[in-house]
């Protein structure tokens, strides 16, 4: 096994805590793997049961139960005792005491893993001994767009069907054609749904700070003005220059979006469920734009580090002249 040693850049301390330590370690590798004092220290390690399968006999005939049962089996009746014995006689040998734990924590069905850590989307067919209905697998989402709580409703519901979709379908033909043919369905209803539905939850605070003037057909802004800001600054500013209907706003918990400006976009904010009637002829939302930017782009950001060409608006996909991926 090769090796190397390796400095601690950093050491502090993040809380108290009773009678036990607590250490985050975190080293730049793709196992992230690596011996401490002769311990073997890792967080967590997927890997693929896929040709331990292939070994046993009529595995081409098997049921996805089957092998969920084979797998779990594998591991909590042989892995684990087998790991524990040896880690035990490991340290005896060497007048220590083992404080190892191997265990599967999850099996999954399929999974995409982004090429940053804690960042993935996982189908569940096993979990800490509970077993999932295979018709309805439970999907385990951590670190990606789709579940920011700011986000979009109708992206977050779009993203998790994309991804479950993509989970689904991994090892079907034509993979790309069919996903793309899945978002269009997703596209007709961004087009005609509410508009609160397609706009990111936003908190406005130092309106004063940023907004130097709304008063005038130009919005005045202090430099480095947060987007949010400006979104109300431009709300306020309509209201006032074009005497326009509805309340002073300056701070709170608001909805925005972007509307085209020449070739360029600005920010208007509102209330949830107030947004003005004259906003569409002053500031109309560019759905197109927004269906880009909360559903495409994070879309793209998980089908690319997958080996998947990224999808368009325009329905268009954007395939390399050698690829096989359309089957």
């Amino acid at each position: 096994m090769e090796y190397i040693f390796d400095d601690i850049e950093l050491c502090e301390c993040i809380g108290t805590f009773d009678d036990e330590y607590v250490y985050d370690i975190e080293v730049n590798d793709e196992t992230h793997t690596f011996i401490a004092n002769d311990i073997l220290v890792h967080n967590s390690l997927y890997i693929s049961y896929d040709n331990f399968i292939k070994t046993i006999k009529g595995y081409e005939t098997m049921s996805i139960e089957r092998k969920r049962d084979i797998i779990v089996d594998f591991n909590t009746k042989f892995l684990d005792v087998h790991n524990k014995k040896f880690m035990a006689d490991y340290y005896e040998t060497r007048g220590g005491k083992s404080v190892h734990n191997f265990e599967l924590e999850t099996l999954n069905m399929a999974g995409v893993w982004l090429n940053v850590k804690k960042h993935y989307a996982q189908l569940l067919l096993w979990k800490d001994g509970k077993e999932f209905d295979l018709d309805n697998l439970k999907m385990k989402v951590t670190g990606l767009e789709m579940a920011k709580p700011s986000s979009p409703s109708l992206s977050r519901k779009i993203l998790s069907g994309m991804v479950r979709f993509l989970l689904e379908n991994s090892n079907e033909e034509y993979l790309v054609q069919k996903l793309n043919l899945e978002l269009q369905k997703y596209k007709d209803e961004w087009n005609t749904t509410a508009i609160d539905n397609i706009c990111p939850n936003i908190k406005v605070n130092g309106y004063r700070k940023y907004i130097l003037d709304d008063t005038r057909e130009k919005l005045m802004v202090a430099s480095k003005c947060p987007a949010n800001v400006r979104g109300l600054g431009n709300y306020n500013r309509m209201r006032n220059f074009y005497r326009l209907p509805g309340d002073e706003l300056y701070a709170g918990k608001l909805k925005q979006y972007e509307y085209r400006v020449g070739q360029q976009w600005d920010y208007f904010s509102y209330e949830a469920m107030k947004c003005p009637s004259w906003a569409e002829k002053y500031a109309p939302i560019d759905r197109s734009h927004m269906f880009q930017k909360y559903v495409l782009d994070p879309l793209n950001r998980i089908l690319t580090p997958a080996g998947l060409p990224e999808l368009n608006i325009d329905n268009s996909i954007q395939l390399d002249i050698f690829s096989s991926l359309f089957g």
